[in-house]
């Protein structure tokens, strides 16, 4: 009987729910989210909250469809959109990196230098840290992200989904 009790008792202690870490910087490395990262991204959708229920736009300017962010595994950035469209030039170069905490101690960034970065149609943020919310092996969702309509109202807290070109 004691036996009995005392299998219950472990059964009991394992199979209770645990609280899951629920920040990136608290379930990945450095390392992993710098490999999760590195590819070519377009950008997908933005969104007002992360589980994307009111969508503000998917894209702004027909040539949206064809700008790309690339972070290499050099750390740097790449970035392609046509000559002429939102008056950037063809290409920009940057640097990268990921930095845990900041303004938000659980919170997970990739920080850009010298570059600015698709998150949202025809919108390029210009440098410095960017909020990562999540990632698969297909998705990026950046958080926090300041978008200015074309009647020039400003929205901030929006999410930008990229998705990856294979």
């Amino acid at each position: 009987m004691k036996k009995i009790f005392t299998l219950i008792l472990l059964l009991s202690f394992f199979s209770c729910d645990k609280d899951e870490p629920d920040t990136l910087s608290a379930k990945y490395s450095k390392q992993e989210i710098f490999n999760a990262v590195v590819g070519t991204w377009k950008f997908s959708r933005l969104g007002y909250d992360p589980e994307f229920k009111r969508i503000k736009n998917v894209e702004a300017k027909p040539c949206t469809e064809f700008d790309r962010t690339t972070f290499k595994k050099d750390s740097t950035v790449f970035i392609t959109f046509l000559e002429g469209c939102n008056n950037y030039a063809p290409d920009e170069v940057g640097n990268f990196y990921i930095r845990f905490g900041g303004n938000d101690p659980d919170g997970t960034y990739v920080v850009v230098e010298h570059s600015g970065v698709f998150l949202a149609p025809g919108v390029a943020y210009g440098g410095g840290a960017i909020p990562l919310h999540s990632f698969t092996d297909s998705t990026l969702v950046f958080s926090e992200i300041i978008y200015y309509s074309d009647n020039g109202d400003k929205e901030f807290h929006l999410y930008s989904e990229l998705k990856r070109v294979k």
